[in-house]
């Protein structure tokens, strides 16, 4: 059976995990307090606070959280590194490169979107009109039809009883 801690070591152990400092791992945490690595996650699961696990620090954030201003300034600052320093950049910001260059086609591709934006809008505009007309085309045709088919039936009794008589 493993060993038994108390809720305020629990507590003393999730706090510290939460408030490390930046380059400073989990596992350092675990080994300073004296408990498994796995034993802090867990803790830290059950208290609901995991969010810095996966980033290591508060500040960074997951790459489709940031904004543009932001990715932006990630495509300038990184447009002039080396390999080497670009993935260095990329590890201390919590991306990686492919983010980089797919935010560099959504830049270059943003402009046609904006110029696009009121030509798309008239289009769909367009196109629920012509839905509607083809609608109410279909219903008339729909009843002319009906009435066609009831004109026969009716001739067709007319015809008949015209005979008998």
């Amino acid at each position: 059976m493993g060993k038994r801690y108390s809720e305020a070591f629990k507590n003393s152990a999730i706090e510290k995990a939460l408030t490390r400092g930046a380059g400073v791992s989990i596992l350092q945490i675990a080994n300073d307090i004296g408990v498994a690595r796995t034993t802090l996650y867990d803790w830290l699961v059950k208290s609901g606070k995991t969010s810095t696990i996966i980033t290591g620090s508060c500040q960074q954030k997951r790459p489709k959280d940031w904004l543009a201003s932001e990715k932006l300034q990630a495509i300038i600052e990184t447009s002039s590194l080396t390999e080497e320093k670009l993935n260095s950049y990329c590890r201390s910001h919590g991306i990686y490169k492919h983010h980089i260059e797919q935010w560099k086609v959504d830049m270059a591709c943003n402009n046609n979107n904006i110029s696009n934006k009121a030509e798309i809008k008239t289009l769909r505009a367009e196109n629920k009109k012509l839905r509607k007309q083809v609608q109410r085309k279909d219903k008339a045709l729909a009843e002319t039809a009906a009435l066609l088919v009831l004109q026969k039936k009716v001739e067709e009794i007319w015809a008949s009883r015209d005979e008998e008589d």
